[in-house]
């Protein structure tokens, strides 16, 4: 289906790869998608092919958790660039890894269009990127960024997460200082035209992960974070955006909510709540009445940490991940210890015990 009016992605999406090997510890994908399978090479053209010819769209995104991560990345984007790019096709890939980018793809996907290139660095120090299993020194970081700037990229966006586990106030101010360092290197390459767009996002836990016993920075902190990272960045070329701190509320308890919750949903509906995603359109005070009604507050399931003992509100869902193999994970977490690509050794997690990955 084609819209009638410019939709905010108006290209045609086509997933490469399903799952993810990495096993950051606060995605809720990278855990429940698990097997990571991949989609052929000529079935991901076959798929193009018709819908180009259906649609008549000018712009290919190839989507996935990680699209460099695609084992054969590389020549599908060589082969579609020969076949796309006489049609002023352009091709994209969002959700691009530091540690994986190619400058041979980037100089193949900006035959046609380039946009701006997305990195998500997640934590600013190596600690916390050990925390949350992000394999990564900020030599290799700045590698890449400035493998992407010489291959001609001049907007960056950047995503960084707050509140996670054992953030301390150092890793926040490192934010800051992270994208001004950012910044530099992009304006002495690229001069004035570099721009940097960079979002700040709310640590939810989110169930079957190893965080899911984490608990959640009250509104007030959150909105201090937001702050101090926001006052060490004073250069009009870097955009900060943010999302209001009620509406992480609102997502914690969505995520984090027992049977409950299910009440508030029905209430806040029937009162008129609609499209809450959008800062636009959330009605934070239906969603308070609806809450008071049923006798359930933020606090309710945001201030407070799970012990790993507890019984949690989503145990009868069957991931295939166990419970055992999340706690080990949560432990590794506490002592900055990395965990391994699955691809290059099984860590037990239990998924491929129960599925059949061989197709």
């Amino acid at each position: 289906m084609v819209p009638f009016i410019e939709a905010v992605h108006d290209r045609y999406t086509v997933e490469i790869m399903r799952g993810c090997t990495r096993g950051c510890r606060f995605c809720h994908a990278g855990m429940t998608y698990r097997p990571a399978r991949e989609r052929s090479p000529e079935k991901i053209c076959r798929l193009i092919e018709e819908a180009l010819g259906k649609t008549g769209y000018d712009g290919i995104t190839l989507a996935s958790l990680s699209s460099t991560d695609y084992s054969r990345i590389e020549s599908l984007v060589a082969r579609l660039t020969s076949e796309l790019s006489e049609r002023c096709v352009s091709i994209s890939l969002p959700s691009l890894r530091l540690d994986s980018f190619s400058v041979g793809i980037a100089e193949q996907i900006q035959q046609v269009r380039k946009s701006g290139f997305t990195f998500a660095p997640e934590a600013a120090t190596e600690r916390l990127r050990k925390v949350i299993n992000k394999d990564y020194t900020e030599e290799k970081m700045f590698d890449s960024l400035e493998n992407a700037l010489e291959a001609g990229w001049d907007v960056f966006k950047l995503y960084f997460m707050v509140g996670l586990p054992t953030e301390t106030d150092e890793d926040i101010r490192e934010i800051g200082a992270l994208i001004n360092r950012i910044r530099q290197m992009g304006r002495k390459i690229r001069g004035k035209r570099f721009k940097t767009n960079v979002s700040l996002s709310a640590f939810i836990p989110k169930p079957h992960t190893p965080f899911q016993w984490e608990s959640v920075v009250s509104a007030d902190a959150l909105e201090d974070k937001y702050r101090a990272t926001t006052s060490s960045v004073r250069h009009r070329d870097v955009k900060i955006s943010w999302r209001p701190a009620d509406l992480c509320m609102l997502e914690a308890l969505l995520s984090r909510g027992d049977r409950r919750a299910g009440g508030v949903i029905y209430a806040a509906w029937r009162k008129g709540a609609r499209f809450d995603g959008w800062t636009s359109e959330l009605r934070s005070d239906l969603w308070a009445e609806a809450m008071a009604e049923n006798e359930i507050d933020f606090g309710t399931v945001t201030d407070f940490a799970y012990g790993p003992g507890d019984a949690l509100p989503w145990d009868h869902v069957n991931t295939g991940v166990t419970k055992r193999y999340l706690l080990e994970e949560l432990r590794r977490s506490r002592s900055e210890e990395f965990t391994a690509d699955c691809r290059e050794q099984c860590l037990g997690c239990g998924v491929c015990a129960h599925v059949d990955i061989s197709s």
